[in-house]
């Protein structure tokens, strides 16, 4: 029988959360791995969309599909930043919003993470 120590229990909420970021980073890497191999040296993950949800219990969990889980977190934005510098070390990793043009009478509110590896 498997033993379950209390150092172990108390991990679980952190682990979920690093969970959570690898699934985001595995949604753009493809994207940002591209970006660096066409010789730009920063890439901006869109956190538009991404809403903060609170943490649900088990037995409320529904299925949620790799869509789901890249609009989601249960995290905060510095959170979020704070594990992205330590996915991507060496990088400057910076949360930011601006307002961007998306057609001639429509401004629309962008908010990401970039990460700059010049």
């Amino acid at each position: 029988m498997q033993t379950y120590s209390r150092e172990f229990l108390q991990s679980l909420p952190d682990k979920k959360k690093q969970q959570e970021v690898d699934a985001m980073i595995k949604g753009f890497w493809q994207s940002m791995h591209v970006t660096a191999e066409n010789g730009q040296t920063s890439y901006f993950f869109d956190m538009t969309t991404m809403r903060k949800v609170a943490p649900e219990p088990a037995s409320n969990r529904v299925l949620q599909t790799k869509s789901t889980l890249n609009s989601q977190t249960t995290m905060t934005n510095e959170e979020i930043v704070t594990r992205f510098q330590t996915a991507f070390p060496g990088c400057s990793v910076q949360y930011g919003e601006e307002w961007v043009e998306s057609n001639a009478s429509t401004r629309v509110l962008k908010r990401g993470i970039t990460i700059d590896w010049s």
